[in-house]
């Protein structure tokens, strides 16, 4: 399993868009943004839901499927938004590793280019497939 700057615990940004709805006629914004805000209860949840169901399977107490190995990603550059942000980390460290498996930050990619390896043979997309393989052969 693999996830790409995956906001686990949530993201600034979120609360940026929050304050940027506070401004009649601005935006609107999509009521699961809402969740993505830093320490929501529901999104902490989910992600201990997922620790859990990730244990529970390796351990063989779990679902039908096995989760044989999780990547997470994280980004190394700021992404540029508009004022007052400016260049931001869309998703933190902190909240890019689920709290399980390996994590990785991609140092060259911000949050709109993390899905995008350099090179086929860069360091992060060699790690992608080293963990695909390694759970289709479990």
């Amino acid at each position: 399993m693999v996830f790409l700057a995956t906001p686990h615990r949530g993201s600034q940004v979120a609360e940026f868009a929050d304050a940027l709805e506070s401004i009649p006629g601005l935006v609107k914004t999509a009521p699961a943004l809402r969740m993505m805000r830093p320490g929501h209860p529901s999104l902490l949840a989910l992600n201990e839901n997922f620790i859990d169901l990730v244990l529970a399977s390796r351990n063989g107490g779990g679902p039908a499927f096995h989760v044989v190995r999780v990547l997470s990603v994280g980004e190394g550059l700021n992404y540029w938004l508009p004022a007052p942000m400016g260049g931001i980390r869309i998703v933190a460290q902190e909240s890019a590793d689920p709290g399980i498996g390996a994590f990785v930050v991609d140092a060259a990619s911000d949050h709109m280019t993390v899905n995008k390896p350099s090179s086929p043979g860069s360091r992060l997309m060699a790690q992608v497939v080293h963990s695909a393989l390694a759970a289709l052969q479990r």
